[in-house]
């Protein structure tokens, strides 16, 4: 038996090479939150040729745009007589997270200490805008006790009348800021971009469960031969972060069990590296900073605007930053967004908004290449929504 061990182990190992050559081709993703489940890329798919506006392919970049065919107890395929694609279905087929954990938003409500009389604060940037959409759209289509006046921050008539139509200018409009709003849960809402130490305290004077993103929009000094000023403002970034998370742990201290502070990793981001943009020995984390396109600004995308995955484990310095501040406050919850987002870089929005708004406009397309921001998944927002309730919890 033994002299014919050799030859079964490499007939074995012949075996596995072929038949994974006969697989069909998909994109895995890295070991991450969504080990085990695949993902294809959203441009991958065809709906034979459908032209939904404000659609490309399988991204959805707004699904407040079609709020009853995504956001609906019973969702509808046609708006005003168009269909709308994708549908839901088509989009659940792409992300069968194979038992990852997922949660309504109505599960994160009843994780919170007080439940629907919570008042939640939220604080962040555009991300978090997109983050407010899908709770928005999550509680619309859950029903349940509240359904969409759970989801108070926002302007449930202006979405319907601007339904069909992605209007970017106008869409801050739609939401009802500071507060608080609603009848339970209540909601106190602020944008942020950089931090401001005044709007945090107003935030913290009217909630007990606060929810704070900030920090992508800090020049990092990722690029091999980044100028002195970007250096300063990450060490001011850094300064900040310091004071932040010492603010909401003596504030999480006063009302111990009764508040509940989180902050949110920034999102991650895939754009193509540069040759020459990494010092030496450094990993691509997919910087805006360390782009293919440097110095051009705008973004002005490449011939062809695709995002790439990054290198593995590799984190941006501003996430490293944040997760080391973090740990000498562990009062204070931390969201892992960035693991969350690592592996979807075939799901950023791209060139898909600059072409549909020249398409609705009647224009040829502006440049454009965003690796920053995400095409609309239920699927993966349910993911999300597992993880702030994990984090809530504590």
């Amino acid at each position: 038996m033994k002299k014919f061990l050799p030859t079964l182990v490499l007939g074995a190992a012949i075996l596995l090479v072929l038949l994974h050559s006969l697989a069909p081709t998909r994109r895995w993703q890295r070991g991450s939150a969504f080990s085990g489940s695949r993902m294809v890329e959203w441009r991958a798919v065809d709906h034979g040729g459908t032209t939904t506006p404000y659609a490309c392919g399988s991204c959805v970049l707004d699904p407040l745009v079609y709020p009853d065919a995504y956001c609906s107890t019973t969702p509808s395929p046609t708006l005003n007589g168009t269909a709308v694609r994708p549908l839901l279905p088509e989009l659940a087929s792409l992300e069968p997270y194979d038992g990852s954990a997922q949660a309504s938003f109505a599960e994160v409500l009843d994780a919170l200490p007080r439940g629907r009389a919570s008042t939640i604060g939220v604080l962040g940037d555009s991300f978090m805008q997109q983050t407010l959409d899908a709770i928005a759209c999550d509680l619309r289509r859950g029903g349940g006790d509240g359904g969409a006046a759970d989801a108070a921050f926002l302007k449930w008539d202006a979405v319907a009348a601007a339904a069909g139509r992605f209007d970017e200018a106008a869409r801050p409009q739609r939401y009802n800021y500071a507060g608080p709003h609603g009848a339970g849960p209540k909601w106190f809402v602020l944008t942020q971009m950089f931090y401001n130490a005044a709007e945090v305290e107003k935030l913290l004077a009217a909630s007990d469960v606060v929810l704070i993103n900030y920090g992508l929009h800090y020049c990092q000094p990722s690029r091999a031969g980044a100028d002195a000023g970007c250096a300063a403002q990450f060490r001011r970034h850094e300064t900040e972060l310091r004071a932040l998370f010492g603010r909401l742990e003596a504030w999480a201290a006063e009302r111990p069990g009764a508040r509940v502070a989180v902050v949110q990793e920034t999102s991650a981001q895939h754009f193509p590296a540069a040759a020459d943009a990494l010092p030496p020995g450094a990993r691509s984390s997919g910087d805006w900073e360390t782009r293919s396109f440097f110095p051009r600004l705008g973004p002005s995308a490449p011939e062809r605007c695709r995002c790439t995955p990054t290198a593995r484990h590799a984190v941006p310095l501003r996430t490293a930053l944040l997760r080391n501040v973090s740990a000498a406050h562990p009062a204070v919850r931390l969201l892992p967004l960035h693991d969350l987002l690592a592996p979807r870089y075939g799901w950023h929005q791209q060139d898909c908004k600059v072409r549909e708004v020249a398409r609705a406009r009647g224009a040829l397309p502006a440049d454009g290449c965003d690796c920053t921001h995400y095409c609309w998944s239920p699927h993966f927002w349910r993911h999300y929504f597992a993880a702030l309730r994990d984090a809530i919890r504590g």
